[in-house]
């Protein structure tokens, strides 16, 4: 924590330009990697010449990389270098929200309930570090992932290939946005109303002694089950649809593979043109590929989950400030004199008045009355 609170903004810019580099050096491996399996295949073909260092070079990349369930070496060098980045903006904006919610007036925060607060600050802040992450380091290498294969079919092989990764991607990037978008109304819903559980719940427990006054146990309890149920209800629905995306993303990657795989089989059995090595390639490459799209559906959905969440923060930090000091107020002199004041209302509510009345201050006795 002290090398995070010695950090400059220089520091963090320069952790953040070598985590994009690490990002680039990800995408050359994996590029690589398909063809590193094509030329150990192809050299398998004719033992005699074959180079074992190809093996020892393949398996280092593949220490970089790493695998779905292992981030690799180059991920977790990343990650280390984002933790202090990642510290610095929940901080500062932590900070900043709580901050501003201090400066709001005593009729704000008596319109609001606090449950309701604290889950949208907590969730607010934590959004804002998902959609970092999630975009700059998920979103963007898998469209560049997409983008270097499309080129590299086209250049390597031929135009058919480069055409039926591009219209796979395409069709699934498609209709996992529109589906996704889609949802968005339940995620919203859902978030409404876990929201609006949770000040239930905070609410009910501050005002234990007057719940227990009243003898409103049972109807706290039933308020806050039916919340739930209400909650469910749209949270099944959230999850249903995002087990529909994942067949449609399946099928369509699975045609995308099955249309690719014939043709190269075909051109090497019959036309002589590709070698076994070529098919490792393309099913190693197509296979690597697709992996992160059959995730992309839950990544944007949490990206839209984090953009609803960091919209209700941001509702609570446009909420202006009614009482503000001038930025050029006179300091206080002591003068010799008496103050009075006329029509001194005080009210945190519209429609109620606290105070109405006339006051006088005495500066001798250092008393006030009130007419």
């Amino acid at each position: 924590m002290d090398s995070c609170r010695a950090l400059t903004t220089s520091g963090q810019e320069n952790r953040v330009v070598f985590c994009l580099f690490l990002l680039i050096a990800g995408r050359l491996i994996n590029v690589s990697l398909p063809i590193l399996s094509k030329w150990i295949v192809d050299e398998l073909s004719t033992p005699d010449n074959f180079h074992y260092s190809l093996l020892f070079l393949a398996t280092f990349l593949k220490f970089l990389q790493g695998n779905g369930a292992m981030g690799g070496f180059l991920n977790t060098v990343r990650t280390y270098l984002w933790i202090p980045i990642q510290q610095y903006t929940t901080r500062e904006l932590e900070v900043e929200l709580f901050k501003h919610l201090h400066s709001l007036s005593l009729r704000w925060h008596l319109s609001r309930k606090t449950g309701q607060v604290l889950r949208v600050m907590d969730r607010g802040t934590s959004s804002v570090n998902n959609i970092l992450n999630y975009i700059l380091f998920n979103v963007v290498p898998t469209i560049a992932d997409i983008i270097t294969a499309v080129i590299f079919f086209f250049s390597a092989f031929n135009a058919y290939f480069g055409l039926v990764v591009f219209g796979t991607m395409v069709l699934c990037l498609a209709v996992t946005i529109s589906i996704t978008e889609w949802r968005t109304q339940y995620i919203r819903e859902a978030n409404e109303k876990d929201n609006a559980t949770s000040a239930i719940v905070t609410d009910s427990l501050i005002n234990y002694e007057t719940v227990k006054y009243y003898g409103n146990e049972e109807f706290e309890v039933n308020r806050f089950k039916k919340s739930i149920e209400s909650f469910q209800v749209t949270e099944w629905k959230t999850q249903a649809s995002l087990a529909f995306l994942n067949c449609l993303q399946n099928a369509i990657i699975g045609i995308g593979m099955i249309g690719g795989s014939v043709f190269v089989v075909y051109m090497i059995v019959h036309e002589k043109t590709l070698t076994v090595g070529d098919y490792v390639l393309f099913t190693t490459y197509l296979l690597q590929l697709y992996t992160p799209l059959n995730f992309f559906g839950t990544i944007y959905r949490v990206i839209q989950k984090a953009f609803v969440d960091m919209e209700n923060m941001f509702d609570f930090m446009n909420d202006e400030v009614e009482v503000k000091d001038l930025p050029h107020d006179l300091p206080y002199r002591d003068a010799k004199g008496t103050i009075c004041v006329t029509n001194l209302t005080l009210e945190y509510n519209i429609q109620y008045n606290a105070l109405a009345s006339t006051a006088n201050w005495n500066r001798s006795t250092r008393h006030c009355s009130f007419q």
